[in-house]
């Protein structure tokens, strides 16, 4: 709320179970989720850009890869 200039970007990932289609599914869902709670629930009106990036590699555990990472930029 301090920062109207700053937008977000939200990267949804998936673990590897399941079909490539899914998991992509599943991904871009999951950024979604968060972009929806970011406006309804806590009022962000910046810029937001939700988007799934499929499976995620970024953790030795299968189930930890299902994450939405978000970037907060400021101008």
């Amino acid at each position: 709320r301090n920062h109207k200039e700053a937008g977000v970007v939200i990267k949804g990932y998936a673990s590897p179970e399941g079909s490539e289609e899914l998991n992509e599914r599943i991904a871009r869902q999951r950024a979604e989720a968060v972009q929806k709670m970011l406006v309804n629930k806590y009022g962000f009106k910046g810029a937001i850009v939700a988007e799934g990036q499929g499976i995620g590699y970024m953790f030795e555990e299968p189930d930890w890869n299902r994450v939405s990472i978000c970037t907060i930029n400021s101008k």
